[in-house]
């Protein structure tokens, strides 16, 4: 869990420095935090393809994630 929750506060952060270098500014749009927050979905709505990036990048997740549960053999232990 600290791994997982180190990785998230360092992207977050990382997100947040893109726009301060033009070397890396283009690389922003890569992130999935820019694909949730990057165009101000409070006052100018939600982006559908956006939306839809954000939701196949976590059933993809979610199905390695399972394949890889199903393969763990415990039972040996």
């Amino acid at each position: 869990v600290g791994v997982t929750v180190a990785v998230l506060v360092a992207s977050y952060v990382v997100n947040f420095l893109f726009p301060l270098s033009d070397a890396i500014a283009g690389a922003r749009e890569a992130s999935p935090w820019y694909w949730a927050l990057g165009a101000q979905p409070v006052s100018d709505g939600i982006s559908p393809w956006r939306t839809a990036l954000l939701l196949a990048a976590s059933a993809t997740l979610v199905a390695v994630g399972t394949v890889l549960v199903e393969r763990r053999d415990i039972r040996a232990a």
